[in-house]
């Protein structure tokens, strides 16, 4: 299995403390997030997690900015939602206001919707990217392409490899709980895609 192109530039403001989060290999993980501002003014909140050891020299602080450089990656929850962070792999705490946010990845449709319209009258397609990592491991990230038409659209079939570049995005929806009777703010993440190639291998 050949490993996917995945590197990702996120610039903004420490807004949660770091924690520990995990042990992986005998390595110890921590998580915090970085709320990233938009052209529009509204803000991204991204988790990130970072090998602990690495973290501590920095003292990171809430209302630090920072520059992170990793890999967007997934894993499955315990109630079997998907959890998407930024796995950081080298970080530079910024003595400015900064914001950046970027993403160059390549990966495998894994699902595809139809196109649809958005109320502003932007033609949209979710699809579904399966990027392969190391030790044979595979994340799975939604990502959604602006301006396509139903001619391109028609053109990305499941299986196919594409490349795209982007940022990341946040957004808050509300589920119902049947079992409780109640309504949750839950926080999706997806890929908005501003650009993107087929690649034939």
């Amino acid at each position: 299995m050949s490993i996917c192109m995945n590197t990702v530039y996120l610039g903004g403001k420490v807004v949660t403390t770091p924690l520990f989060n995990h042990v992986c290999r005998g390595r110890m993980f921590a998580n915090f997030s970085i709320s990233v501002l938009r052209y529009s003014g509204t803000c991204d909140v991204i988790p990130v997690i970072m090998p602990r050891d690495y973290l501590l020299p920095f003292g990171l602080k809430i209302g630090d900015y920072v520059l992170v450089k990793g890999e967007y990656r997934s894993y499955n929850n315990d109630d079997g939602t998907l959890m998407l962070y930024l796995h950081g792999k080298e970080l530079e705490v910024r003595d400015d206001t900064f914001f950046y946010n970027s993403v160059e990845m390549e990966g495998y449709i894994c699902k595809r919707k139809a196109p649809r319209i958005t109320p502003l009258g932007k033609v949209i397609m979710d699809v579904m990217l399966g990027v392969n990592r190391r030790f044979s491991k595979s994340s799975y990230i939604p990502c959604i392409i602006w301006n396509i038409s139903n001619y391109e659209a028609e053109r990305l079939n499941i299986g196919d490899k594409l490349y795209i570049s982007g940022r990341i995005q946040s957004r808050d929806y509300n589920k119902f709980y049947e079992e409780i009777g109640s309504i949750k703010t839950k926080t999706a993440y997806e890929i908005s895609v501003r650009k993107y190639e087929k690649i034939f291998d």
